[in-house]
């Protein structure tokens, strides 16, 4: 899991780096340069380590938790409603799941994400399995060719659905703003 956010977020800041280079191109009153593009990331995170303060048990057949790791992430402030978490596009699917509302607009610009992610990368890569609350991302999944034939991302990634990506894709409003072909 620790994998799969470095990479998302990784991938995420080329998203911001690429709309800022073709901003820093455009005239002031070219689409990317007037449009508003919503601000997304994911949460910090980090691997946690048990260590007992007495060390291991003695007794090599008592269950311990001992120098076990733990990924931990920080708390998505949902405004105690668990209803406010979204999951905004799945990894077996490129079609966001919510389309209206605010969330309904995190998530046409997440799918504008995977896009560009697609296209910078030749066809290679794309972060999907999106889901969080007010933009703030959590347990993303890492998509990759199945020409890769490596299970480095683990099972969340779907070959059936990285292969159906260009047919499924439904350009948003921000990959038409970034100049993105359909």
């Amino acid at each position: 899991e620790i994998t799969c956010l470095v990479w998302a977020t990784s991938l995420t800041a080329l998203v911001y780096r690429l709309i800022a280079k073709a901003r820093a191109n455009a005239e002031p009153n070219d689409l990317v340069s007037i449009t508003d593009f919503p601000v997304v990331r994911f949460v910090q995170s980090g691997l946690f380590r048990v260590q007992l303060p007495n060390g291991p048990p003695k007794d090599k057949q008592r269950a311990t938790r001992h120098f076990l790791p733990y990924l931990v992430e920080e708390k998505i402030d949902t405004n105690n409603d668990p209803g406010n978490f979204v999951k905004y596009i799945h990894n077996g699917s490129a079609v966001p799941r919510i389309v209206t509302g605010p969330e309904g607009n995190i998530a046409s610009f997440l799918s504008f994400c995977q896009h560009l992610q697609y296209v910078s990368t030749g066809g290679q890569v794309y972060v999907s399995d999106l889901q969080g609350c007010k933009g703030v991302l959590t347990d993303p999944q890492i998509m990759t060719t199945p020409e890769l034939d490596v299970r480095v991302f683990g099972d969340g990634n779907v070959r059936r659905a990285f292969e159906a990506f260009e047919e499924q894709h439904v350009c948003t409003m921000y990959c038409f703003a970034y100049g993105l072909k359909s």
